[in-house]
């Protein structure tokens, strides 16, 4: 199964991964690829479908090529652009650039993430902001969208933190008639949480979303339901909104091991100090193989915990780098310890045998 890990500016592009999964990736095209541009080149598109003069404008583009998404400040290569031209339909779809709910691959196809097609050069325009695309079937949309988190063919995975590919009918959503299907996550300046379940709620003709334990009510844009892969048999999706809407929380009781882990950790870490200390002071052993051992597993043991101790204490609070440094330390130190253990009961082996 496909996944890819969330970061609160990749929520949009982890979905893209995993609908560009069913309908096939991108790559670089040999020849050139024509682009419209909604407005004229020294212009802008509003959020009211205007184009007002632009005043140091610049792109700000995520493209998809070969699975990975890449930033261009200026068109990628190959690109040129047609001025001008939109796309005619009576209900044209804006979608913010900044959100990017709309991802352009490298040949010139855009990913519409909320509505879940990819449409070719010609079923679309880019702008500096937005970008302007027609609906596949406007007389089947009913104006209601209400977004499934990881669209059609996913579930999230709590464990993992990530969309993952699940096809088949067993996690398909039926909101009857009057809904259109979306999907996407909400936008956020949070983090997301879970809500509840769809059952434990009431969902309104025009898409809102009644939690029925808290009387909140949310708005189509400001939720998503999904199936979360460890919690899904009850059958009914779980809603996923952002912690803001849910409000105000005191902070978590804090965990008796949490207290625990630590302080054990260090204890064992003073007392294989001792260890070494004590080793130290018998140097008519020092020139043994058995000791050598004993000492080398001894240090590996002590880092190991000394490091582990450290990210007890310092929890979800660590920055990424060096928490995953510590983690490739960590590894390393038990596996070198697991190694001298080996070593040191070989040589007990070879001793007595």
């Amino acid at each position: 199964m496909g996944s890819c890990l969330f970061g609160r500016v990749l929520r949009a592009q982890c979905v893209v991964l995993v609908l560009v999964g069913a309908v096939g990736g991108a790559v670089a095209p040999k020849k050139g690829v024509s682009v419209a541009k909604c407005c004229a080149l020294n212009a802008t598109l509003t959020s009211d479908n205007k184009c007002q003069r632009a005043i140091n404008a610049s792109w700000d583009l995520r493209v998809y090529l070969n699975g990975t998404f890449r930033a261009f400040t200026t068109l990628p290569p190959k690109w040129t652009l047609r001025e001008g031209v939109q796309p005619r339909c009576a209900a044209p779809v804006l979608e913010p650039v900044a959100l990017r709910s709309a991802i352009p691959f490298i040949n010139g196809y855009l990913m519409s993430v909320r509505f879940q097609r990819r449409l070719a050069p010609s079923q679309f325009c880019l702008d500096y902001d937005y970008v302007m695309f027609c609906p596949e079937a406007p007389e089947q949309i009913s104006g209601v969208l209400v977004n499934k988190c990881c669209g059609s063919g996913a579930v999230f995975s709590d464990t993992n933190a990530s969309c993952v590919l699940f096809p088949g009918a067993a996690y398909a959503l039926d909101l009857g008639p009057n809904k259109t299907l979306g999907a996407g996550f909400p936008e956020c300046s949070d983090d997301h949480a879970v809500a509840g379940r769809l059952q434990e709620g009431r969902l309104h003709d025009n898409g809102s979303l009644q939690l029925n334990a808290t009387g909140l009510v949310l708005g189509p844009a400001n939720y998503c339901l999904e199936h979360i892969l460890e919690h899904a048999g009850g059958g009914s999706p779980s809603v996923i909104t952002c912690r803001r809407y849910l409000g105000a929380e005191g902070p978590p009781a804090p965990s008796l091991k949490l207290t625990i882990y630590p302080i054990g950790l260090a204890v064992s870490a003073i007392f294989l100090a001792a260890t070494l200390a004590a080793g130290s002071l018998l140097p008519s052993s020092h020139h043994v193989l058995h000791w050598r051992c004993q000492t080398n597993h001894v240090a590996c043991l002590l880092v190991g915990d000394v490091l582990l101790c450290i990210t007890q204490i310092a929890g979800g609070h660590f920055p990424f780098w060096p928490c995953f440094l510590i983690a490739v330390a960590m590894h390393f130190v038990f596996l070198a310890a697991f190694f001298w253990l080996n070593t040191m009961c070989f040589n007990i082996w070879w001793t007595f045998r």
